[in-house]
């Protein structure tokens, strides 16, 4: 009886292992990626890049290198650089005659 068991979780043990790889392979495909990635971004309101997904059977589902690029704000584009050397024009205040 023991040995049957045995056998019968060593199946289900390498059955789980060969479902876990095939979804990680799944999840890694390009295709895959791309539509997880679209779908994030869509949520998000903002682009995104992600590196890699992989799926763990302890962890779940794992995004690593994701990146979202900044956008210029308004206040930015007027802001001088870190080198810049121009000061801005001090206000002028009429003189009492």
């Amino acid at each position: 009886m023991s040995r049957v068991l045995l056998i019968v979780l060593g199946i289900l043990m390498g059955v789980a292992l060969l479902i876990l790889i095939g979804v990680n392979l799944y999840v890694q495909s390009r295709g895959t990626q791309a539509r997880i990635q679209q779908e994030l971004s869509q949520r998000l309101g903002a682009p995104l890049r992600i590196q890699r997904i992989s799926v763990t059977p302890w962890w779940g589902l794992k995004l690593t290198g994701i990146t979202i690029p900044q956008k210029a704000s308004r206040l930015d584009l007027h802001r001088p650089s870190a080198g810049s050397t121009s000061k801005p024009a001090a206000p002028r205040c009429p003189r009492a005659g």
